[in-house]
């Protein structure tokens, strides 16, 4: 082998190594992103617990302002009746 050819893969060997390098950070960024996501997902089940503790209080309050808004009505109603009787 000649200088040329020993240059070509030591040239070769020098990318191969970079490449290497680059591959290790790559990897290692792909690995802070996986535990990145896995944080997020473990904070999004966490936080669907108190979520749907939220959307039940929201649906049991609602049926308690549905529930005193008809009965004022009612009263209401009643009310005019009791006075339309009057006259």
């Amino acid at each position: 082998m000649d200088d040329s050819e020993q240059k070509q893969l030591d040239d070769i060997h020098s990318e191969v190594q970079g490449s290497h390098a680059q591959l290790g950070a790559i990897n290692e960024r792909t690995l802070n992103i996986e535990r990145s996501i896995n944080d997020i997902s473990q904070e999004v089940s966490d936080n669907q617990d108190d979520i749907d503790e939220l959307q039940d209080k929201v649906k049991r309050n609602t049926t308690i302002v549905s529930a005193v808004s008809g009965g004022i009505g009612m009263i209401a109603l009643w009310l005019s009746d009791k006075i339309m009787r009057l006259f």
